[in-house]
């Protein structure tokens, strides 16, 4: 039986709308499991969950994520930006980088 590495990272990102937590399992450079949460407003809150399912899978790109949550937060109202998810995302590949 063959193991795969999974990486358990988290990220911190401070913005003006709040506060994002991520954690996030990451295998062979794809999300394959995350978590959002923080002290942040988004309505309707069910765009957290899409957010996180729309991510597993994909790989750590930051274009290619961009993309997803700015498609998904279009019809939101938030006090964060997509960019502010992407860079606490960020976090995540810089934790990655640091080990």
């Amino acid at each position: 039986m063959e193991f795969q590495e999974v990486k358990m990272l988290s990220s911190n990102y401070k913005s003006s709308g709040g506060l994002i937590r991520i954690r996030a399992d990451i295998q062979e450079n794809k999300i394959n499991d995350i978590m959002i949460t923080g002290d942040f407003f988004i309505f309707p809150d069910s765009r957290i969950e899409e957010i996180e399912n729309a991510l597993e899978g994909k790989e750590l790109n930051l274009d290619e994520i961009r993309n997803t949550i700015d498609e998904i937060l279009k019809d939101s109202q938030s006090t964060l930006e997509t960019e502010d998810f992407v860079n606490a995302i960020a976090g995540l590949q810089q934790e990655k980088l640091a080990e």
